[in-house]
């Protein structure tokens, strides 16, 4: 996990990366602020198709070991738009 990556929270497939229960369950979107001593997510809000900044929360380390890669390199996504999602992550926490 670097810093500037993405995160989404909520309850995603692990296999597609597609949200599950939707629109009961509600995604929140987070980039990461902070590394040291501990994880801070800062919350990312879209109002009107602009960014905006909401609070930041400090996570354990722990959280880390229950994020995954949003598209695994063996999914169809990565291999099929050529991209690099390793700044991406999912999580239900």
């Amino acid at each position: 996990m670097r810093l500037g990556d993405h995160v989404s929270r909520g309850r995603t497939n692990p296999k597609t990366g597609i949200v599950i229960g939707y629109p009961k369950n509600r995604i929140r979107y987070y980039r990461v602020v902070g590394l040291n001593p501990s994880l801070k997510l800062q919350e990312v809000l879209g109002k009107n198709s602009w960014e905006e900044l909401g609070k930041i929360e400090e996570f354990d380390w722990l959280l880390a070991e229950k994020l995954q890669p949003l598209f695994p390199p063996e999914h169809f996504a990565h291999w099929f738009f050529g991209g690099d999602y390793s700044c991406y992550w999912t999580g239900d926490f």
